[in-house]
């Protein structure tokens, strides 16, 4: 099990898992890249606001999506308080596990392990790491047809993996209150267009 940020375009390549705590996400490399993605209503109590709507929809059209994100901004003390949860966390780990829930399927497994290591040197590094992605969104679909041009709200990326193509939409908000704005621009462009 990893607990490093990964980019979000990047987040396609692992199974995800969370605590009980909900403050972050474990997870582990996928065993087959054949099958990617997923249609499951299984995923929906998993996804962030602004993509409750919007997913479900791309399953309904028959798109399978990848895990995706809407893109966080978190204040000083909240993040002081996710840091001291996965401090306690890799105290758990070591000691008497933590149980991790698989956020596709809902199943339970419960992470031990003596040789996981901290991942951050300092809270400032776990900070800096946050920072860089903050108010990043990302949806990932597969065999997406085309797609609009990228505008000011997305940055579109193409890719092939094994047979699939998959889109990246990348979503970059500036403050919390433009996330809700932009991704209600993504949902009404990528509707019109289908």
């Amino acid at each position: 099990m990893l607990s490093r940020l990964v980019p979000p375009e990047l987040m396609y390549l692992y199974k995800w898992y969370r605590p009980g705590h909900q403050k972050w996400y474990y997870y582990e490399p996928l065993d087959n890249l054949d099958s990617l993605g997923s249609d499951s209503p299984s995923i929906y109590n998993s996804l962030d606001p602004c993509l409750a709507l919007l997913i479900p929809f791309l399953h309904q059209k028959g798109y399978r999506t990848l895990p995706s994100c809407q893109g966080h901004f978190e204040s000083e003390s909240e993040l002081q308080s996710k840091y001291r949860e996965l401090e306690l966390d890799y105290l758990q780990v070591h000691s008497r596990g933590i149980p991790l829930r698989n956020v596709e399927d809902g199943s339970v497994t419960v992470w031990s392990d003596s040789r996981y290591e901290f991942p951050w040197e300092t809270y400032a590094h776990f900070k800096n790491e946050i920072i860089n992605v903050m108010g990043l969104g990302y949806l990932g679909i597969i065999n997406f047809p085309d797609v609009p041009p990228p505008s000011d709200l997305f940055v579109c990326i193409n890719d092939s993996v094994g047979r699939d193509r998959v889109t990246h939409l990348l979503v970059r908000s500036s403050c919390e209150s433009e996330v809700e704005k932009n991704w209600g621009g993504l949902t009404e462009l990528l509707v019109r267009s289908l």
